[in-house]
């Protein structure tokens, strides 16, 4: 694929939409309305072992690379969801942009049917630097609680714990409808601003647009 998958145009856009409407039916194109009823602000004891990630020789070590962090955001990944592909480029702008300031990002796909390969073909495509976590059983999925490709949560570091921010979408610049050349509510860095100055910060969320994730409801079972 061409350099066009950084710097893609409106009609290219419309194109994926449109394809990935039909290749997404398995796993549906959908429009979540998240709220503090369905997830709750809550503090997590966030899975502090090792990480399969993706691309990598060794595991991903949870506990050491958290260590310096004030705030975490998690990603759902998936392949094909043509929302999130026109997204990769806003996520790694937002993450040049606030690593720095101690905010870490990881993408965690729990997709049961995307193999390795074709996830590592996917980071290589689109040029996703942001780390993807191989979550195949979907034990990552069962505690973090997403349920959409392309959802994003934020978590703050307490005394007590992990705290979840937000749940929702990046912004609304992309949906299946359209595709916006500018956003006009940028969710995460608005989250993310708020969390950085300090200031008290209570729970939020948007309408997610993406694909939705399916649970093995076996493995759903196992982890309850």
């Amino acid at each position: 694929m061409n350099s066009s998958v950084d710097h893609p145009p409106i009609t290219r856009a419309f194109r994926w939409l449109a394809a990935g409407a039909m290749l997404a039916l398995s796993f549906g194109p959908i429009r979540n309305t998240c709220s503090a009823t369905t997830i709750d602000s809550r503090t997590l004891s966030l899975p502090e072992g090792k990480w399969r990630q993706v691309g990598r020789p060794q595991d991903f070590e949870f506990k050491t690379w958290s260590r310096k962090l004030s705030a975490l955001v998690v990603i759902a990944h998936g392949n094909v969801c043509p929302v999130l592909r026109q997204n990769h480029q806003a996520f790694t702008r937002i993450r040049s942009r606030y690593q720095k300031e101690g905010v870490g990002f990881v993408m965690i796909n729990s997709v049961r049917h995307d193999q390795l390969s074709a996830i590592e073909q996917e980071m290589r495509e689109y040029k996703i630097a942001i780390p993807i976590i191989h979550d195949p059983e979907q034990k990552l999925l069962q505690q973090f609680g997403y349920h959409t490709v392309g959802q994003v949560l934020v978590f703050q570091r307490k005394e007590s714990g992990w705290q979840l921010q937000y749940s929702g979408g990046i912004d609304d610049r992309v949906n299946f409808d359209r595709a916006l050349p500018q956003a006009q509510n940028k969710y995460l860095e608005d989250t993310l601003d708020e969390l950085l100055s300090k200031k008290p910060v209570g729970f939020k969320s948007s309408p997610i647009f993406g694909c939705a994730i399916s649970i093995d409801k076996k493995q759903d079972a196992t982890n309850r």
